[in-house]
Formats: structure tokens, sequence, C-alpha cells
């Protein structure tokens, strides 16, 4: 029901005139007249809203009526959600909730009782269900319904910004979810908070259990495959394994590339996964090889700020240098593109369409050398993410922050948070921000990107 007519609808039962609403609600009458007619709609987040909402309330108990206002708010923003849903809103979030939580496409169809075929042309953006409303409840019914591990819980706290313990609640996750597939609010809040935290707690505990780590390494190649290709999100983990094994392998001290626009689902999901990956890129960097890494910050925020938590002992242990691209390299597809001395592992699929990519594996020489030309045309296109300053270079750190004070122009703030005790954060506006770790093991992030240098600043002016 559209919005115009759930407010009328409460209106005729308590039988009140525009004019009494706006008195109870201070607002307009000619703005009540117009969310009446349907000419104006207000926005959940305003204050327009909770005004509309509180004077129905007080219209309804000076009547001697009982109305409950989370149902009332609930009513109404669904009515507002149906009425100012952007498709492509929808499609975006639908297709990423349906790879970060590898949810079947044809199980999902036969519960709602839709053709599958229908649900993929819906996935693909090529067909709209007639009641985006309605199908959206029936999508956040089936996850709620099915995705209970404490893996899901965690992917969908990390999405919504909420804490996991928000997930119990079945109620609640699924206002958040429906909330969200709907629209392109994000709440960045939970997810800055969530990274300074383990930031701030990375410990050198923490830090010797990752430096110290084994993981089996064979002596000579398992398969001496020169060219393979690998098809598909299930063949994506072996085609990386196959890739930081030819790296770690190698006995060369040349720098690895690194870049990748695939979906984070795996990682996310997979602490096993994550943790071998990490040893594994552990005894890259202490093999002394230096890597160049393009992060892909064209991802949501909360998706971004995951990514780099990942890399936080990883920035502390090895030699690294982060990039970004100022623009995505396409709107249609996502690469993948890694190079080191010994092997390349390059491809593409469709944009939040894993299903179709595929990989190409290769440790011919000329085909290397071809690669690796491709691999510094990108590094000269991006730009440096952050610069890191480790426990060993704090000479070099004092450096850099002596050139900085020097600059006429550059005027330089601490910004105290009471909240984090191992970490301090410095800003020159419009330039870069820095977090200082102060416990073991110290490091320095000079942050330039200007979107995660943003976000991290409103956060903490809050």
């Amino acid at each position: 029901m559209a919005f115009n007519d759930e407010l009328n609808k409460y209106i005729e039962i308590v039988d009140c005139t525009s004019a009494e609403l706006a008195a109870s609600a201070d607002l307009s009458t000619s703005l009540i007249s117009r969310y009446r007619s349907g000419k104006r709609i207000p926005k959940t987040d305003s204050q327009q809203f909770y005004q509309l909402v509180e004077g129905l309330l007080k219209v309804y108990r000076n009547k001697g009526l009982e109305l409950d206002r989370e149902d009332l708010e609930k009513v109404f923003r669904k009515a507002i959600y149906s009425e100012t849903i952007d498709f492509d809103i929808f499609h975006n979030n639908f297709n990423r909730l349906i790879h970060l939580l590898d949810i079947n496409i044809s199980k999902f169809a036969a519960e709602i009782n839709y053709d599958a075929s229908f649900i993929s042309r819906i996935k693909s953006g090529t067909r709209k269900p007639a009641d985006l409303n309605q199908f959206s409840e029936e999508f956040c019914n089936y996850i709620i319904k099915h995705y209970t591990k404490e893996s899901d819980k965690v992917v969908m706290a990390r999405i919504l910004g909420i804490g996991q313990e928000q997930t119990d609640s079945n109620e609640l996750l699924k206002e958040k979810l429906f909330h969200w597939l709907q629209t392109n609010e994000e709440s960045y809040h939970m997810a800055i908070d969530q990274f300074l935290k383990n930031f701030d707690n990375v410990n050198s505990e923490q830090y010797m259990d990752i430096l110290n780590s084994k993981l089996f390494i064979p002596s000579v190649p398992m398969q001496l495959v020169k060219n393979k290709l690998f098809y598909g999100i299930n063949e994506m983990r072996p085609a990386e394994t196959k890739f930081m094994m030819s790296a770690i392998t190698s006995k060369s001290e040349s720098d690895v590339f690194l870049f990748s626009e695939m979906p984070m689902n795996e990682i996310i999901r997979d602490e096993d996964l994550k943790r071998k990956w990490m040893i594994a890129m552990s005894l890259l960097l202490k093999r002394g090889r230096h890597l160049n890494i393009i992060h892909d910050i064209h991802r949501p925020l909360n998706e971004i700020l995951l990514g780099l938590e990942s890399w936080l002992p990883l920035y502390m242990l090895g030699d690294i240098s982060p990039y970004y691209f100022e623009k995505p390299l396409s709107e249609v597809v996502s690469f993948m593109h890694c190079t080191c001395d010994s092997a390349v592992l390059t491809g593409e699929c469709l944009k939040n369409n894993p299903d179709d990519c595929r990989l190409y594996y290769t440790t011919q020489k000329d085909e290397i050398k071809f690669f690796h030309q491709k691999s510094a045309g990108l590094l000269s296109q991006a730009k440096p993410l952050m610069k890191i300053f480790r426990e060993q270079e704090e000479e070099k750190f004092l450096e850099f922050m002596e050139e900085q004070y020097k600059e006429a122009s550059c005027h330089i703030t601490k910004i105290s948070e009471e909240r984090f005790r191992n970490i301090d954060f410095y800003h020159s506006k419009g330039k870069w921000m820095i977090i200082n770790k102060l416990s073991a093991p110290v490091v320095h992030f000079v942050i330039y990107n200007t979107k995660l240098r943003n976000a991290l600043e409103k956060f903490l002016k809050k």
C-alpha cells in the first residue's frame, strides 16, 4: 500500500482533519495535505517523519485510542521504501547477499513458489518483480530462516554495520536487512569502530603467532603444468593457492604484484581459509619479497575495512606498498591480475557474478614477461593508498613528520579518542591522516585515499 494510503487510513480511523494533525505534529497544514495526496513522501530518517509519527500518536491518545509507535513506524517505513526504492540499488544488494551468503537460487525459488529462471533474470537485472516490496520481504524471510550459522551472522553484521549480537533477534535482523536491501544507506559507524578496535588490540603475541606460523610447502611443484584454466567461484580458491605456492617456492627476490576485484565472500565466511592465506603471505614477506598490491576501494566501505583488517598483521610484518585506482577499470567486469617471477594468475568475471569467472594460470616465461609488463602498466596508473612505516623504520617516520611540519601550508592536528588505548590519530586536512599504533609492534599508517580518510575523520569527530 502507498504511503499516502496508509496515512489516510490512520487519519480516517481517528476521524481528524489535516489541520488537527498538523497542529499535533508541529508541521504545516500544506505539508500534511501533500503527504495525504501523495505529492510528498517524508524520508524515513527525517525530522518530519518523526514529527508526523509523534503527531499521530498524540491525536490517538487525545481521542482515547491506542496506537503502538513501533508498529506505526514499521508500517510507514515499509510503505515509503516500496515507493522510493531504486531497482539498481536493490539489484546490486540482492546480488551481494546471494554471493556473500552463497544462496542457492533454485532452493530459494522453490520455497517462495517462483520459477528459478525468473529469479536468475532478477539476478541478472533483466526482470523486475511485480511487487518489489513483497519480493524483498520474502527474500529476507528466507535468509533469516535458513542462514543461522555463526559465519552467516558475521557476514550480515558486517554488511549491515551492526553488532553481531543484534543478529540474534530475527525481528530486528529482518528490519535491518529489509531496509539495507532497498536503500543505498550503509551504516559505516559500526564497521569503522570494529576496524579501529581490531587495530588497537593487535598485540605482539598475535603478531609473533603469524610470524612463526608454519605451512607445508612442497620442495618441488606438485604438478608440472605450464598452463591451466580455472572456471567459476569454486575453482577460484585452488587457483589462488596454486599462484601463492609458485610465488613462495620461487628463489627469486623480485617484487610480487596483486590486484583483485573479485568478491570477498570466501574471506568473510571461512576463518580457516583466511588464516592459511595470511600464513602463506607471511612466508612470502619473511623471505624479503616486496609486495605491490592494488586494493579495490570501489567496494562498499564495510568491505574495504574488512579487507584492510585482514591485512593489518601483514602490513606490520613485511615490505608492502598498497595502491588504489581512482576509478574502477570497468563498470561491467571485475578483474584479477597477480604476477611474480615464476607464475601469473589473471582473469575476469561479470560484476557481482563470480560464478562465471575464468582464471588463467601460466608458468611460461614468455607469458610471464608479457603479463609483467601489464602489471607495470597498471601500477603506473595507480595512486598510493597509504604509506606504512614499520617498527624498524621509526627514524624514517620521524623524518617524514619533520618534513610535513616544515611545510607552511600543512596544518597538523591531533585527534583525541579515549576509546582506543594503543593508537592515536593525526590529520592534515585535505592531505593525509595518520594512525599511530603505539604498542608493540609499533606501526604508522599514513592514509592518502580520500574515501577512507574522510570516513575515519567523520567517525572520530562524532
